[in-house]
C-alpha cells in the first residue's frame, strides 16, 4: 500500500490495486491470508491492535499516534462539489472523523472504495499493512 501511494501518477496506483485484488481473487484463500499475516506479526513481533472499530470502544482519549484510516466518504455539498470524510481508528478502537481536503480526499476515498470492494485486499490492508504501518511509525518514533 506504501509502494503505492509512492508513485507519480494516483491512477496507475489504483489500477494496479485492482488489479492485484484480481489477482488475489484467483490465486490466493482467505486461509492463505491468515496464516502470512500471522507469520508477519510473529516475526515482526507486531503487538495486538484493533483492526476496525469497536462498537463500544473503550473510554479514553483518542490516540493520534496509533491512528489508521478505517474508512472515507464523499458527499456533495451545497454548491455540489465533493467533500470527503476521513474515519480513522487507534489501536483501541476508538473513532475520530474529520474532513479532508480535495484530491487528498478524492485519491484516498477511490482507494478505500477499491478495499471494500474486495475481501481479501480488505483482510490484507487490516491484518497485515495496519499493523505494520504502527511499526514503521513506531519505528521511525524511535529515531
Amino acid at each position: 500500500m506504501a509502494a503505492l501511494t509512492q508513485q507519480k501518477d494516483p491512477q496507475q496506483a489504483l489500477r494496479d490495486l485492482a488489479e492485484s485484488g484480481k489477482y488475489l481473487q484467483k490465486k490466493v484463500s482467505p486461509h492463505a491470508i491468515d496464516q502470512i499475516s500471522q507469520k508477519i506479526h510473529q516475526w515482526q513481533k507486531l503487538p495486538e491492535r484493533a483492526t476496525e472499530p469497536e462498537f463500544l470502544p473503550p473510554e479514553g482519549d483518542f490516540d493520534f499516534e496509533t491512528a489508521q484510516v478505517h474508512d472515507v466518504e464523499r458527499f456533495r455539498d451545497a454548491d455540489g462539489k465533493y467533500r470527503y470524510t476521513i474515519l480513522l481508528f487507534d489501536a483501541q478502537g476508538r473513532t475520530f472523523q474529520t474532513e479532508m481536503t480535495g484530491m487528498d480526499g478524492e485519491s484516498l476515498w477511490k482507494t478505500m472504495q477499491l478495499i471494500k470492494k474486495n475481501p481479501l485486499l480488505e483482510k490484507i490492508y487490516r491484518t497485515m499493512v495496519i499493523p505494520l504501518l504502527d511499526d514503521i511509525i513506531r519505528r521511525e518514533k524511535k529515531q
